[in-house]
């Protein structure tokens, strides 16, 4: 598959401040998610999220 891009010299340029705060963002939203992996107990939820899971599954095949 190809994609051939078409632009102008009209065309918006990128804005860096707008950049800037993207990556803000992004290192925001990383830094919350590392942190809820943290979380005493992560572990032990995720085996119990898995162990329903799995009993759920089991339930609607039968």
């Amino acid at each position: 598959m190809s994609i051939v891009l078409v632009t102008f010299p009209a065309a918006p340029k990128p804005n860096p401040e707008a950049q800037e705060k993207e990556a803000e963002l992004e290192m925001a939203i990383e830094r919350r998610i590392k942190g809820s992996l943290t979380f005493p107990y992560t572990h032990q939820l995720y085996s119990l999220c898995c162990c329903i899971n799995t009993k759920s599954q089991y339930h609607t095949r039968t």
